[in-house]
């Protein structure tokens, strides 16, 4: 037995030191808000993984800012390997490993709502996602599925209307065989055939990973015969795709291209003089203001260029209006619900309320005022967000074209109508 002399033995002094380090550890753990991120860090769409760098930078403002009510933000990543299965599995362990409070990414439509429908509906957590179709808009979410991103049916009708002011009459379309590729695919038709009094002679879905698409290229260009060709693809596949459209000689019909194709290794694989035959893509835009300066700004000097890849500003967007909605519920860490989240995502992102941006600054004067019990209204980097009905937010679409000299230039940044629903199928009515 040890002899009391009024001091812990040494043994007993280490390990009570150890004991209360890892248990202060816990508490400043626990004292995080936590954020998950599912981006595609491998797969066909892992050109785009990126984007986690801009969700970063968010929450280094953030945190530069004092953090939310005095706790840290973090952001906890995972991959979603481009594909639905990886995705659920991801966000299964961020939600029930990670115990994150609400989840943004998810680059493709297939894993988002894959995602939402297995994980984050089911566990009441909120989900801002960037993927595209307009099916997103109309899944059965009780309100716990958001998206910053423009959808297909404003990408739909920009290319569609681009192709009609073109001159093009006869058009052909092929497009990646999932929820994205079909929904921009449906609304370009949409544009053409409804809207205006064109026809779309082929509307032909391909699958990825494929060594060739002569024969859908071949069927979507009615032979060569069409006006302008429509191509929805990613980066991967249409490397393939523009090789087989240069080797079937159908490289001086005008194309038209996708978001994923706004991107600089397409153009150092293809060359310049093919890539520059485009005449018009549309993607994700950006919307002037304090959000996107500094988004721009702060990535450059963050990571030494500027932001690569389109569908950057909305993923920013996504990090910045979920941690303002934390700030707004007034709870701790401990106590915040994901139903919590949820109820406020609307009201720190739309008028009435003064404007805040996604700068140190701004964020710090945003908390303060949520902490008065006051409005706010976050504009956005990709737009004035204020989600709608279905949880979409009110996004900017941008147009580009590529010169001769193979540099990506942005022809405008606009706020368009929607193709209207009631013109669409069945299956995007809601």
């Amino acid at each position: 037995m040890f002899k009391s002399t009024g001091k812990l033995p040494a043994v007993f002094a280490l390990f009570l030191a150890v004991s209360l380090l890892v248990g202060f550890g816990s508490v400043a753990q626990a004292q995080s808000y936590k954020i998950g991120t599912i981006w595609p860090m491998t797969g066909t769409s892992a050109a785009f993984g990126v984007i986690q760098k801009a969700n970063s930078l968010v929450a280094k403002y953030v945190n530069e800012a004092g953090g939310i009510r005095g706790h840290d933000l973090k952001l906890v990543q995972r991959d979603s390997g481009s594909v639905p299965n990886r995705g659920v599995d991801a966000a299964r362990k961020l939600v029930n490993v990670e115990g994150v409070h609400g989840l943004v990414g998810a680059y493709s439509s297939g894993v988002a709502m894959a995602v939402s429908q297995g994980v984050t509906i089911p566990n009441k957590i909120p989900y801002i996602t960037i993927g595209t179709s307009p099916m997103i808009s109309v899944v059965e979410d009780n309100d716990y599925f958001f998206r910053t991103s423009a959808h297909g049916l404003f990408n739909g009708r920009v290319l569609g209307e681009a192709m009609w002011e073109d001159g093009a009459r006869d058009v052909g379309i092929i497009y990646v065989n999932n929820a994205y590729g079909k929904g921009l695919a449906d609304a370009a038709a949409v544009t053409i055939e409804k809207i205006h009094d064109g026809e779309v002679l082929a509307k032909v879905p391909f699958e990825i990973g494929k060594s060739s698409y002569t024969s859908q290229i071949k069927q979507a260009y009615a032979n060569g015969k069409v006006d302008a060709a429509l191509i929805i693809a990613y980066p991967e596949d249409a490397t393939t795709m523009h090789n087989n459209i240069v080797a079937l000689g159908y490289h001086d019909i005008p194309w038209y291209g996708s978001p994923d194709q706004k991107v600089p290794e397409l153009i150092d694989s293809l060359g310049a003089n093919y890539m520059s035959s485009i005449q018009i893509g549309s993607t994700q835009g950006r919307w002037p203001g304090p959000s996107n300066d500094s988004f721009v700004n702060g990535y450059e000097e963050e990571y030494g260029q500027e932001p690569p890849k389109p569908y950057m500003a909305p993923g920013f967007d996504a990090v910045a209006s979920m941690a303002l909605a934390i700030g707004a519920t007034g709870k701790s860490p401990s106590e915040i619900t994901g139903t919590d989240i949820r109820d406020k995502l609307r009201p720190v992102t739309s008028p009435p309320g003064e404007e805040v941006y996604a700068t140190p600054e701004s964020f710090k004067k945003a908390f303060k005022l949520l902490s008065e019990g006051k409005d706010i209204n976050y504009i956005g980097a990709s737009g004035k967000i204020e989600f709608d009905k279905y949880g979409d937010a009110m996004s900017a679409i941008q147009t580009w074209t590529i010169t001769d000299d193979g540099e990506i230039e942005v022809v405008e940044n606009v706020l368009p109508e929607p193709i209207p629903r009631d013109l669409m199928g069945e299956e995007y009515q809601g």
